[in-house]
C-alpha cells in the first residue's frame, strides 16, 4: 500500500510537469475510463492480460481543443516520468516496441502504472 507522503510526493511531481492540465485532465480521463466509468466510449486493447485505453478516443473527452492540440507535450511527460505506460499497435495489431514507429500508421494506448493508479487508491 501506498504511503499518502508518497501520494503526496507523486502529486507535487505531476504538477511540475509541462502542460500540467493537459496531464490531469489525462491521468482523470485514464482512471475514469478504468473504473468503467466512461460508458464504453473510449476504445480498449488488451495485452498480455492488461487493458489499455485509446488515445484518440481519451483525447476526445479532454475538456477543450486547446488542451488536445497541446496534449502531446503533456502526455509523454506522464510517460516519461512513469505515470502511465504506452501500448502501440500496427495495422496488424503486432505490438511494436521501442519509439521508432509513425503516428501515422499505428494505434497507441495508454493506462495508468502502478505509479499513477496511486494517485486515486
Amino acid at each position: 500500500m501506498v504511503k499518502f507522503e508518497q501520494r503526496i510526493t507523486f502529486l507535487s511531481e505531476v504538477a511540475e510537469l509541462p502542460r500540467q492540465s493537459v496531464c490531469f485532465q489525462f491521468l482523470i480521463l485514464l482512471y475514469i475510463s478504468h473504473q468503467g466509468l466512461d460508458n464504453g466510449v473510449v476504445v480498449r486493447a488488451e495485452s498480455e492480460g492488461v487493458c489499455f485505453y485509446e488515445s484518440v478516443s481519451l483525447r476526445e473527452g479532454m475538456a477543450n481543443m486547446r488542451s488536445v492540440s497541446n496534449a502531446h507535450k503533456g502526455i509523454h511527460a506522464l510517460y516519461d516520468a512513469g505515470f502511465i505506460e504506452r501500448l502501440v499497435l500496427d495495422q496488424n495489431n503486432q505490438r511494436i516496441a521501442g519509439d521508432k514507429f509513425s503516428r501515422n500508421s499505428v494505434k497507441i494506448y495508454w493506462r495508468l502504472t502502478v505509479k499513477g493508479l496511486s494517485l486515486f487508491r
